[in-house]
């Protein structure tokens, strides 16, 4: 159990990491795209594409280390007046029915990249392939999976130890 913890953990991290990466180069990308405008007055082809991209990826890239740091919105003032096993039963509760709605938000995500390979669709103005960002969004999505199911078995493991 605890080398899953360390796995999910360092993968979490790794992940948030090359989200700030992306932040980096989408910022890079439309300060140049300002800067070509204004003074050559050449934009960068298909700006809102890459940045929309590079959200996608920035985004999906940091859900599991938020969700590892507790960074999520969390209706605390219900929850406190919650007896401590009727905290856990909500945990538990919002735990798996997360787990559960991720894994089937990958899984169609998975199909739906899987369709774009298939009628080999790209985007509008640049041409870029569209089905690689879906495959790594579904893939950081994975990790929300693998996070959120980490969760729950400590929260099953605290209330089997008590």
């Amino acid at each position: 159990m605890k080398l899953y913890e360390n796995m999910v953990k360092t993968a979490g991290v790794l992940l948030d990491k090359i989200a700030q990466v992306f932040l980096c180069v989408l910022i890079i990308v439309v300060v140049a795209n300002v800067l070509l405008r204004v003074f050559l007055g050449n934009p960068i082809l298909g700006t809102y594409e890459y940045v929309g991209f590079f959200a996608s990826l920035l985004i999906g890239f940091s859900l599991a280390y938020c969700a590892l740091e507790d960074g999520n919105i969390a209706i605390e003032f219900f929850y406190h007046k919650l007896s401590k096993g009727g905290q856990i039963v909500v945990d538990i509760i919002m735990s798996v029915t997360a787990f559960i709605f991720f894994v089937f938000v990958t899984w169609h995500m998975g199909r739906f990249a899987h369709s774009m390979v298939l009628t080999g669709e790209v985007s509008a103005a640049t041409g870029t392939p569209v089905f690689y960002f879906v495959y790594m969004v579904a893939f950081g999505i994975l990790m929300l999976c693998l996070v959120l199911l980490l969760k729950t078995l400590n929260i099953i493991k605290e209330v089997l130890h008590k």
